[in-house]
């Protein structure tokens, strides 16, 4: 399950497999997504990747413009590992957090 705000519509849930771990797509050292066909958007970026126990498995980060149904999340271990949480609920914020996983040169194209 996918959970965020695409196009600008609260709290959207869309559901899928993940039907891939460990992808490189080209983003870096950071590069060990999940990858999943719940749809991640525009605005579903940071928003969580939650599995059938409930649990956040990954941090939605990117798409494949060019292939349909294809999206990416960084996953929680690793999201953890490399920003610890900050400010004063311990909230890490997506518009800070995940400037790093940004990539404007082409497919796949990372939502932040």
């Amino acid at each position: 399950m996918a959970i965020g705000s695409p196009f600008g519509l609260e709290q959207t849930v869309t559901q899928g497999i993940v039907s891939g771990k460990g992808r490189v797509i080209g983003s870096g050292p950071y590069d060990d997504f999940i990858q999943t066909d719940a749809s991640i958007n525009p605005g579903n970026s940071g928003g969580p990747l939650i599995n059938m126990k409930g649990e956040v498995i990954g941090i939605n980060a990117a798409i494949n413009p060019s292939g349909q149904g294809i999206g990416f999340a960084i996953p929680i271990d690793l999201a953890k590992n490399h920003y610890p949480p900050t400010g004063a609920k311990g909230i890490l914020s997506p518009g800070d957090a995940w400037h790093e996983f940004r990539d404007d040169s082409g497919p796949p194209k990372i939502l932040v």
